[in-house]
């Protein structure tokens, strides 16, 4: 619920120093419900927000908000001072009818006033490269990345949001016996979080609330 993350929002913000940017979704909220939501975090010095649709939200043209987009909107004209991040799928969103339709609706985004695009995950990194190169330098763009381990649950989660699950991915953990694809999973994500950083100095990381896993995965790293 919004209520466990804006709690454990402010348990962080008071045991760490770092920046800390709560989600803000629609998921079938009416405005009041969003002021008043939003309303609680600047009373508590929050002043970024990554501002999305929501996984929960079901499109209903009876509702006053229904995209990403105007959510943005409104908080944008409510709450100006306010720095807003939102998403992007470098494999094109599920949704969109063309690419150039999802092109128009980022380029929205950035109208808007909205300072970094945080990626989807991405295991296609020439994807990534081309939608950035289709923005341009108009807005920060971030790559995403998640542990590779429970495969089942990696091959359940692309297809159902229509990002490319690359073959060499998927004949690697075929080869390798069910005892070894903790390993191999390891193995995979560091290199792919590696290669994206080569060239890009930020990455956003999906820990999926295991810090066993994000302690094997980065420490000791030799990359």
């Amino acid at each position: 619920t919004w209520q466990d993350t804006y709690n454990r929002c402010c348990e962080l913000k008071y045991m760490t120093d770092a920046p800390i940017i709560p989600h803000i979704a629609i998921n079938n909220k009416d405005e009041c419900e969003l002021c008043f939501i939003i309303e609680k975090y600047l009373k508590n010095n929050f002043v970024e927000f990554f501002v999305i649709r929501g996984d929960r939200h079901y499109v209903d043209e009876s509702k006053w908000l229904n995209y990403g987009t105007e959510l943005i909107n409104f908080i944008r004209e409510r709450y100006p001072g306010v720095n807003i991040k939102s998403s992007i799928y470098p494999d094109y969103h599920k949704e969109s009818i063309t690419p150039e339709i999802d092109i128009f609706w980022l380029e929205k985004k950035c109208q808007l006033g909205v300072s970094e695009l945080i990626s989807q995950i991405c295991l296609n990194k020439s994807a990534f490269s081309y939608i950035k190169r289709e923005l341009g330098s108009k807005i920060t763009i971030t790559p995403s990345m998640m542990p590779l381990l429970n495969f089942k649950f990696i091959d359940y989660f692309l297809k159902s949001n229509s990002i490319d699950y690359p073959l060499w991915i998927q004949k690697k953990i075929r080869e390798n016996n069910s005892t070894s694809h903790r390993e191999i999973g390891i193995h995979i994500t560091r290199f792919l979080i590696a290669d994206y950083l080569k060239n890009e100095n930020r990455l956003h990381f999906f820990t999926l609330n295991n810090s066993k896993i994000i302690s094997e995965i980065f420490n000791n790293w030799n990359q």
